[in-house]
């Protein structure tokens, strides 16, 4: 219960470094203010609207990881191309992967917490999602001699929030955890067989009974 907790927590402290600090970078992309920032924005509607159809044909796992690879690769990207498009296309992907994981990580780390702790877990993992929401607009502000290490400390960053969702469990098509006993696999099957076992008992007595009523009707 601990490492899903921290390891949800820190997914939502990157995706949110990345998804504001990105936004905030852009209005400093050139003297234009207004068009970088306009398309980085623009660019939010068609990666929420694809969301639930990828989240429904890959799974809330692969997703998240997927768009961790390319979001990590993005920022490399930002970091060490030096041409302004290319910089720029860096930037709009970037955007567009952590707005993706933004919508769909919420969702996966909801179904990981068990039912009986799942709204006091949920508001724990928005803690460090807060934290990197205070932390993204010094992103835009610190100046260094080497740029490209800001961005490159960045998509460390997101590549270990890659490595992380690579260890937690895919919950597409899977019974919810009903409590913290039930986090494992073992017990969360034994769970599933418990309640199919409880449901064909039910069957079964129902089934007794109404033999019983028949035959003493019949007598």
């Amino acid at each position: 219960m601990i490492w899903i907790l921290f390891a949800n927590g820190y997914i939502e402290f990157v995706i949110s470094i990345v998804y504001f600090a990105v936004s905030f970078i852009s209005v400093e992309f050139e003297d234009d203010h207004v068009t970088p920032f306009f398309f980085i924005a623009a660019v939010e509607i068609p990666a929420g609207l694809v969301v639930l159809p990828l989240m429904i044909y890959f799974g809330r796992k692969s997703l998240t990881i997927w768009t961790f690879v390319i979001q990590t690769l993005s920022l490399l990207g930002m970091a060490f191309f030096t041409n302004k498009t290319m910089n720029f296309i860096c930037m709009i992907i970037a955007k567009v992967m952590s707005t993706i994981i933004y919508t769909i990580h919420p969702i996966w780390a909801n179904e990981q917490f068990p039912t009986s702790v799942r709204s006091l877990a949920y508001s724990l993992m928005n803690v460090p999602q807060s934290i990197g929401i205070i932390v993204s607009p010094y992103l835009k502000h610190i100046k260094i001699r080497r740029q490209w290490l800001l961005f490159t400390v960045v998509s460390l960053l997101s590549l270990v929030g890659t490595i992380f969702s690579l260890f937690l469990k895919e919950t597409k098509n899977c019974a919810l955890p009903l409590d913290v006993k039930s986090l494992t696999s073992s017990n969360a099957s034994l769970v599933s067989t418990q309640s199919s076992e409880s449901v064909n008992l039910e069957k079964e007595k129902k089934n007794l009974i109404e033999n019983n009523q028949t035959s003493n009707s019949n007598v």
